[in-house]
């Protein structure tokens, strides 16, 4: 089912307009009675702020007690919020990258973008000393693109996953070039594949050639078959053509066996859209099930010239073996 409340979308990102403005130490008084208390003010003294220059932090804290709740929701409300903002929140978030606790946030957010600007902060990620591994997120947006120069930045990383400390810097990297399944990196993947040390790697490289082929070869036929383009649904099915999802794969609508597989039919379900302040860009919630468990995914789309295009992909959460879902 999918639910579009923009009157929810707007209140919640004025909400974390302000919050990130304090990320900055701007303190965001519309109103007399709503900033921070001035010495002298009989509410001055606040227990846990002994000076005043702490009013700055308060985002930050709040920020973070969020997105570790243990309701998930509480993350991903905030997210969404963001994503509804656009880029104007662009300066507030990358002052957010300095902040531990903040980091990891602002950069998924940076990325759910994917606009030059967003990029260009994300870049410098590749050289950020801390042990976050920021980096992935630029990886993971550059999936969009497919030029010669991000598949050969994608494809550089991969080829470097027996030195690297991440393991999850290399599988971004990797499920981005699964997002335009271009054939001559699919070829490129599965000669790394032979030279991996990593059994694990070698394993995922082996799974994302193999769906990068499904996709290549679904792609051609839908563009002839669909010529003004892809609605929000079909490009999501397309994706997870692999998994045996919908009309994608079968034909006959929403379901379906996997493709040369007796295993049982992988439902697909779009929890949540929400879109971009111009409506050309859309973050989704989609969830695969079937008998055995499920897995969660939040997928950027775009859309140019009339058709919703898949921008790029962030697993969210698996239950189970994921690969007998969606590969890698």
């Amino acid at each position: 089912m999918f639910f579009r409340s923009r009157n929810w979308q707007r209140g919640a990102a004025g909400f974390l307009g302000i919050l990130v403005l304090a990320v900055c130490g701007v303190a965001p008084s519309p109103m007399k009675g709503l900033g921070p208390p001035q010495e002298g003010d009989p509410d001055f003294e606040v227990e846990g702020l002994e000076e005043p220059q702490d009013w700055g932090t308060w985002a930050v804290i709040l920020m973070d007690e969020i997105l570790n709740a243990p309701n998930p929701a509480a993350r991903d409300h905030l997210l969404r919020s963001g994503f509804a903002a656009g880029s104007r929140i662009i300066p507030q978030l990358e002052k957010a990258l300095a902040d531990d606790r903040t980091a990891e946030f602002a950069a998924q957010l940076l990325a759910f973008f994917g606009n030059d600007r967003a990029l260009n902060v994300l870049q410098k990620l590749e050289k950020d000393p801390r042990d976050l591994a920021l980096r992935r997120f630029f990886y993971g947006a550059l999936g969009e693109f497919n030029t010669p120069n991000s598949r050969e930045k994608l494809l550089q990383v991969v080829s470097q996953a027996d030195s690297e400390q991440d393991v999850a810097v290399t599988e971004m990297a990797i499920l981005a070039l699964t997002v335009a399944s271009d054939p001559a990196a699919a070829g490129r993947l599965k000669e790394l594949s032979s030279g991996m040390g990593s059994i694990l790697i070698q394993d995922e490289l082996q799974s994302a050639v193999e769906v990068m082929d499904i996709r290549a070869g679904y792609l051609e036929r839908a563009r002839k078959e669909f010529p003004d383009g892809f609605s929000v649904q079909q490009a999501v099915e397309g994706y997870f053509v692999g998994a045996g999802i919908g009309a994608a794969a079968t034909g006959r609508g929403p379901g379906g066996t996997r493709p040369g597989s007796a295993l049982p039919p992988v439902q697909l379900h779009i929890e949540n859209l929400t879109f971009s302040p111009n409506s050309l860009r859309v973050l989704a919630r989609v969830r695969l099930e079937d008998a055995e468990g499920s897995a969660s995914y939040d997928l950027v789309l775009q859309q140019r010239l009339g058709s919703w295009e898949m921008a790029s992909v962030w697993t969210v959460s698996v239950d189970r073996n994921t690969r007998d879902f969606q590969l890698p």
